[in-house]
């Protein structure tokens, strides 16, 4: 052989062997990388798998974090705050808190009805405890009783905690999930909230999967390690699984082999996903071969013949990714492009300095703007009412780089202001300066009304009340004034009875009767205050009331008084008559159209209107007005209008605006207010700011007819014939003058100071009719003397007098036997017809 050709044939021996060898290094360099691929893919396997498991876990969590909104919202509800008031307030389960209960069960029954979740309802249950661990309203018990016996309801109470929580609750190896939140009145804790969640609402939309070919389960993991799979009841049933989840780490993966009837093994992989906010987990367990499929990585190198063959399908494979990772970059684009483009709420993007980059259709409609030309061309800055909140703005998203909920009002293209909360993010260069501003805006301008609207009937809830608690003042001291009032009105009256017509002392004595009566209608005012001023009730049309009253002396002093006002009057034809007290109603209305009049110093109109009014559904204020058929009365003037610092205290007693000596007493809008709550009717309030005010006040309609005038009275009609009477009073004025004017009357009469005497002249005596003073102190009272002297006298006639009220202790004298009530101070003809028609039945 050639030097050249052994040469030649060396340097291509040698070729082929670094050929061969450069290809066996390709072979292993190309089987190394497809060996570390499959590791890779199988990581990212695993992590598709925890991703997806995660996906069902996130929704859960929006959807337990719904359900601790709902249960925020019941317990700040009205009706948990109404029961307390009325606790607080010292209402007994009979008279209130029974009613609260039942208002508390009928709002959880609206959110059992309501909240549904792809059709069906999402909570099974609704309880509320007291702080002391007492169930007081559960709505839609379980079923279960034997879940109830012994539950010691104590152990939902968390006076500690002011959020919400989620609760894992097992019955044996049986899983119940609530939602639990506390509840505060008056930055008080009172109690606990308990709703408990359908398992369905879980189970079928968080759980099951409706791949049937897929080998993946689904199932949720409770803190001590069970895994729940199925539903029973209103359960979820435990799902047998050779793993303890307790001790498993989140997101990591874990393998295990799980033994089938027939003994045979297959390899699972299972990974654990917390539910955030909540004590569950959300787990995922499929067989290995549907995350790694059939090849391992180790068969590569055994199977070098088909190298080529597995590069290609390597390829293809990875082909395939990176074409579903394209195809899931453009879907989240486009679902992002749709939440942009969709969204109820304004979502921008805008530089720095106020330029409009992009927004949504949201933002056009929320400014008011025809289209998003239209709207580019102005800055941000300028949509702002107050530019300082801009401000603000900036200065929070460069300090934090993101603003939540930040309060701003914007003024829309055509003036109007609307209020809104701001939420942004920051977009920085590479440097570290904000470009960018990127968020959305939220209009809450209805909801901000309806809470002011919320406080403003709150605030005439309490002003109620603070007349309930002055009422029950003026009418203490009303009874005492009308005991002192009883000589200056009842004297004078038998004296003139005993004097000549032309007697000089006539007309002194008649002056004394005559401001004695204008105390008593002082006194009657107070009482109304009192809500203890309507004793005597009539058909009354309020046509006729305003009609009489126009005519009186006073309306003529008021015209003297203010000669540049002019009243009007709108009367409704054929209006409904009402059922009330005719010298209250007429007291009301001078009342209301003396206020006018003096609301109009200059002069102006007062329209004085009636009218019919249907009411279809409940109005609620202050007070529930009813559906029904009512009666308004308006009185409006163009006036100054009431200042916005008086108009929480114009029903007060004796706060008053008005010149002294010439315009009342200081108790006309109490009296007008006393005056509609004792008939049971409704008073609004329009008042225009310095244009005039209006008072609407509704009675409810009566069927009942009118009753004809009758001729009035001779003293014959009421005269006695000799009867016994026995009078009891412990205010020794009163016995004197009921005495005087029974004696006038005809009548023979015997008078005690207290109810002892009367029971003890009674276990001796008779008499004909007793006389019975209802509030006596000290001793027993009008009512408990009449039960004892019925012990003796079963047929005991009795009329019941007093200066306070008409009381329940009158109205259950009144059931025993006693016949009609008396108001004092006492009037010849009052107490004469009182007695004469008992004693003739």
């Amino acid at each position: 052989m050639q030097p050249d050709q052994a040469s030649r044939e060396n340097k291509i021996k040698l070729a082929g062997i670094v050929s061969v060898f450069l290809l066996i290094g390709l072979i292993c360099f190309l089987l190394w990388e497809n060996y570390t691929s499959l590791v890779r893919i199988h990581g990212s396997a695993l992590t598709q798998l925890g991703y997806d498991a995660d996906k069902l876990a996130t929704t859960a969590s929006y959807f337990y974090s719904e359900r601790k909104d709902d249960l925020k919202d019941l317990a700040k509800g009205r009706e948990l705050s109404i029961f307390f008031e009325n606790k607080a307030l010292g209402m007994s389960m009979e008279y209130g808190l029974r009613a609260s209960l039942i208002a508390i069960s009928r709002s959880f029954e609206r959110l059992l009805n309501e909240k549904e979740f792809h059709g069906e309802n999402i909570y099974s249950r609704i309880v509320f405890i007291d702080s002391k661990g007492v169930l007081l309203v559960d709505c839609q018990s379980l079923k279960s009783a034997d879940r109830e016996s012994g539950k010691d309801w104590k152990g939902y109470l968390a006076p500690d905690s002011s959020e919400p929580v989620i609760i894992a609750e097992h019955y044996g190896r049986l899983l119940s999930v609530a939602v639990s939140t506390p509840c505060f009145f008056k930055d008080r804790y009172v109690g606990q909230l308990a709703a408990w969640i359908s398992p369905n609402s879980i189970y079928k939309y968080f759980v099951k999967t409706d791949d049937e070919s897929s080998q993946r389960l689904y199932g949720i993991v409770c803190p001590e390690g069970s895994l729940h799979f199925e539903t029973t009841g209103d359960l979820i049933t435990p799902y047998n699984v050779p793993f303890d989840f307790a001790k498993a780490e989140s997101w990591k993966p874990y393998r295990f082999y799980a033994v089938h009837s027939d003994g045979t093994k297959s390899d699972m992989i299972t990974i654990r996903v917390p539910v955030k906010d909540t004590p569950l987990s959300l787990a995922v367990v499929t067989t290995a071969s549907e995350v790694f499929g059939g090849v391992s990585p180790w068969h590569l190198p055994l199977a070098m013949g088909l190298l080529f063959v597995v590069i290609l399908i390597m390829i293809a494979y990875l082909w395939r990714l990176n074409d579903r990772s394209e195809k899931d970059l453009r879907e989240r684009e486009e679902k992002y492009r749709t939440f942009f483009e969709t969204s109820r709420d304004c979502v921008f993007i805008t530089s720095l300095d106020g330029g409009w980059i992009d927004m949504n259709d949201a933002a056009v409609e929320l400014f008011g703007y025809a289209d998003k030309d239209e709207l580019l061309s102005h800055n941000v800055g300028e949509l702002y009412e107050n530019p300082e909140e801009r401000e603000n703005y900036i200065c929070l998203l460069e300090q934090q780089g993101f603003v939540k909920e930040f309060p701003v009002d914007f003024r829309r293209k055509d003036g109007g202001v609307i209020n809104c909360l701001l939420t942004g993010v920051a977009k920085k260069d590479k440097t570290g300066n904000v470009t960018q501003s990127q968020g959305t805006i939220k209009d809450i301008t209805e909801q901000k009304q309806h809470e002011e609207e919320r406080q403003r009937l709150e605030t005439k809830l309490q002003n109620a009340r603070k007349m309930e608690v002055l009422g029950t003042l003026a009418g203490g001291v009303a009874h005492d004034l009308n005991n002192v009032l009883g000589g200056i009105v009842g004297y004078p009256e038998l004296l003139l009875m005993d004097l000549p017509e032309d007697s000089p002392l006539r007309r002194p004595i008649m002056t004394i009767q005559k401001s004695g009566e204008k105390a008593a209608a002082i006194i009657q005012d107070m009482l109304t205050l009192a809500r203890r001023g309507v004793s005597t009730r009539e058909v009354v049309n309020l046509n006729d009331i305003i009609s009489n009253h126009l005519k009186t002396p006073e309306h003529e002093k008021l015209k003297f008084f203010h000669p540049q006002t002019k009243i009007v009057t709108d009367l409704e034809e054929n209006l409904l008559n009402i059922m009330g007290s005719p010298v209250h109603l007429s007291q009301t209305v001078m009342n209301l159209i003396s206020n006018a009049a003096e609301a109009m110093p200059d002069g102006g109109t007062i329209v004085v209107s009636t009218q019919n009014r249907h009411i279809d559904r409940p109005i609620t204020g202050y007070k529930c007005l009813k559906e029904g058929d009512y009666v308004t009365l308006t009185v409006a003037d163009t006036g100054v209008g009431i200042p916005a610092e008086d108009m929480e205290r114009i029903f007060e007693p004796f706060y008053t605006k008005k010149v002294m000596g010439r315009s009342g007493t200081g108790l006309g809008m109490t009296v007008v207010w006393g005056t509609v709550e004792d008939h049971g009717g409704y008073i609004d309030i329009q008042n225009n700011g310095g244009k005039g005010t209006a008072f609407i006040l509704s009675f409810p309609v009566t069927r009942e007819k009118s009753a004809k005038d009758e001729p009035p009275l001779s003293i014959e009609r009421y005269a006695g014939r000799g009867e016994s009477i026995l009078v009891v009073d412990d205010v020794e004025e009163q016995r004197k003058i009921a005495s005087g004017m029974l004696i006038k009357l005809g009548y023979s009469v015997t008078a005690v100071s207290s109810g002892e005497e009367a029971v003890e002249y009674m276990k001796d005596h008779s008499a004909d009719i007793l006389v019975l003073d209802m509030i006596m102190d000290p001793g027993i009272d009008g009512l408990e003397t009449y039960e004892q002297i019925l012990t003796m006298h079963p047929d005991q006639k009795a009329i019941i007098a007093s200066g306070f009220s008409e009381s329940d202790r009158v109205k259950e004298a009144q059931k025993r036997g006693a016949a009609t009530y008396v108001a004092k101070p006492y009037l010849m003809k009052q107490i004469g017809i009182a007695v004469r028609d008992e004693l003739d039945t």
